[in-house]
């Protein structure tokens, strides 16, 4: 009776560890796009996590917690929080977490928030730097180009043009659409501060036609807010 209890028991974990996996892949694919469902996902992946002892899980759960707190809602001190807690945890574990570099460029969006640059663009260089080690595609695209967005603001703009081609080829290989017309906005903006207006408008049109097609209305106020409109 014993063995049956082991057995069966072995079999649920094995189920929820190919749950895990399932939502560990969903919340990279959307934690950018869609910070809802990312939220939604790390609920379930939190408690799961929990119901096995999965650390890594955790860990992972509560940097998307942290995401939805600071891009979400505001609550930047939530964010921290949640951020120091799964630090904490991926220190002591061995196993290497895809969203580490994800945890590393919140942290350094939220230090750039709060008016401290280089401790943003620190953060910001360390997520770019274990995406490259760790070959994690999302995070290497959207590492790329935050990093350019800190070289337009240090007015380095040929660092940030190389950033902006790079991360657009990167977001093209994934077939991110959102990361693809935010460089592209991003390359027209780089234009615009370099006055090479013809560049700077087609990067823009060529943008708005994307953003239009898949109605992603944050990126077209965005792009509208540069060009003044």
């Amino acid at each position: 009776m014993q063995t049956n209890l082991i057995t069966i028991n072995s079999v649920e974990k094995t189920a929820i560890f190919s749950r895990i996996r399932l939502l560990q892949k969903e919340i990279i694919n959307v934690r950018v796009s869609d910070i809802q469902q990312g939220h939604n996902a790390a609920l379930e992946l939190f408690t799961l996590s929990e119901k096995i002892g999965y650390q890594l899980g955790i860990a992972e759960a509560k940097i998307m917690f942290a995401a939805y707190q600071y891009f979400r809602t505001s609550n930047i001190e939530q964010a921290l929080l949640y951020l120091e807690e799964a630090f904490h945890i991926l220190d002591n574990e061995k196993e290497q977490s895809d969203s580490l570099p994800w945890a590393y460029s919140i942290k350094g969006n939220i230090a750039w928030r709060m008016g401290d640059f280089d401790e943003g663009f620190t953060n910001m260089q360390k997520s770019l730097e274990i995406a490259k080690k760790i070959n994690e595609p999302n995070s290497l695209a959207w590492g790329t180009y935050l990093v350019g967005g800190f070289y337009v603001e240090m007015k380095d703009y040929d660092k940030a043009r190389d950033c902006h081609i790079d991360a657009l080829r990167q977001f093209e290989i994934i077939n991110d659409v959102e990361g693809y017309s935010s460089s592209l906005a991003g390359l027209g903006n780089i234009h615009l501060a370099l006055n090479e207006y013809e560049s700077a408008i087609t990067c823009y049109e060529e943008a708005l036609s994307i953003v239009n097609q898949h109605d992603m209305k944050t990126i077209k106020a965005r792009i509208y807010n540069d060009l003044g409109v």
